[in-house]
């Protein structure tokens, strides 16, 4: 389940082929970028609280990442997590909606909307690799970190929700691959 409710092996109804894979292919991507934001909050916090023994565990969490990198510095992978979620709106805004658009155009209040946020999201994911930059100096501000951090969690969230509730039906019913 995704954070709507959404069954991600549901079609939508008068799904076709294309559509129906598209969904998925979302749905699978929104829960990628829940997981490894939260992963990333998590070892954020753990480092933060400079407890040698959790060491360890952070490794673990950034291994287990969906994009896992091969150096295990957490900001390394913030940075790269906060490039893959600009890439995915901007797949979205460019491609996906404007499709959207074509068959259902009473959605675009709702794009609107999700487009709008794409931008707040954008300045938010700038703010946070601002803040994690930071922790490699002399003076790291983890509060600021893991501030930015939790903003971005509760507004991504939201974000994705909405998308997800309002976005997958007409994109299931779309003939052919966007």
């Amino acid at each position: 389940m995704t954070g709507a409710g959404v069954d991600p092996g549901a079609a939508p109804p008068g799904a076709t082929p294309a559509g129906e894979a598209m969904v998925r292919t979302l749905v699978a991507a929104h829960g990628k970028l829940r997981h490894d934001l939260s992963s990333l909050q998590e070892a954020l916090r753990m480092v933060a609280a400079a407890d040698a023994r959790s060491v360890p565990e952070v490794r673990g969490i950034i291994d287990g990442l969906s994009m896992h990198q091969a150096a295990w510095q957490l900001r390394s992978f913030c940075e790269t997590y906060c490039q893959v979620v600009h890439a995915h709106h901007s797949i979205e805004d460019f491609r996906i909606f404007p499709a959207v658009l074509r068959t259902a155009p009473e959605l675009a209040p709702i794009v609107e909307r999700l487009t709008s946020d794409h931008a707040e999201l954008g300045r938010l994911l700038d703010v946070l690799v601002a803040a994690v930059e930071t922790l490699a100096g002399p003076q790291p501000s983890w509060t600021a970190s893991q501030d930015s951090i939790g903003v971005l969690a509760e507004r991504l969230a939201a974000h994705l929700d909405l998308e997800e509730e309002h976005i997958l039906p007409a994109l299931g019913r779309l003939p052919d691959w966007v």
